[in-house]
């Protein structure tokens, strides 16, 4: 049943209404619920479990609901309540961690990526054929858009422009979901789907480059210069 899935959606909403209800001030809620290593090092340790609850603005929320809603929908049933609330709380709390190393401590950390991405490893290896409409709005199996959904994520980490979007907590629970889902019966075989995957696109430039015809590239360089 897919339970847990529905009620984080649920609980996540319920927190953004109270926050916005009740006027807390931005800087109370960094200071008190936000992940952030000031925050660990002041003795807040309940600050891993609270961010996962917060969301920066409403399209903040919206979206890691939508796709909690898609990739959770996929996994959930696959590997149970329990399994899948411990994929969901590891990931979020280990890319929170990790991203630690990274950050400079003042800076705060709020939302459910980190979960979410995991919950996306997960499933991509046990259900890398399910087709999910997110976030590309037309069905694709779910190990294709895990894989250019995480090549994404990555280059935007590699090129350093990760503005107030914590990239590394992405990776971390990613890499978290990943490690737990291979746990899991019939994970092999999705991990060579999705090595399989990931090997063609690399090689998708080369391919495209070799079927194209000689003199390709000097026509459109011709059409461009002629207009």
């Amino acid at each position: 049943m897919k339970k847990i899935t529905e009620l984080i959606v649920a609980l996540n909403v319920a927190v953004f209404l109270y926050m916005g209800i009740s006027g807390m001030s931005e800087g109370y809620i960094t200071a008190n619920f936000a992940f952030s290593g000031e925050n660990i090092a002041n003795g807040k340790y309940w600050v891993p479990f609270t961010a996962l609850l917060i969301h920066g603005n409403i399209v903040h929320l919206i979206l890691n609901s939508i796709a909690l809603f898609f990739f959770g929908n996929a996994l959930e049933p696959k590997v149970g309540n329990v399994k899948y609330l411990l994929i969901y709380l590891a990931g979020g709390i280990g890319g929170f961690l990790l991203s630690m190393l990274f950050y400079s401590p003042s800076i705060p950390i709020v939302g459910a990526s980190g979960s979410i991405f995991a919950i996306m490893g997960a499933a991509m290896l046990l259900h890398p054929f399910e087709l999910i409409s997110y976030p590309y709005l037309i069905p694709l199996p779910i190990a294709l858009v895990g894989v250019l959904y995480s090549i994404k994520n990555v280059m935007d980490l590699a090129s350093g422009r990760e503005g107030n979007i914590a990239y590394i907590a992405h990776v971390g629970g990613l890499a978290i979901g990943v490690l737990l889902g291979l746990r899991e019966e019939g994970s092999k075989k999705g991990l060579l789907i999705v090595i399989a995957i990931l090997v063609l696109i690399s090689l998708a430039p080369f391919i495209i480059t070799k079927l194209l015809p000689p003199d390709y590239t000097s026509l459109i360089g011709k059409a461009i210069a002629g207009q």
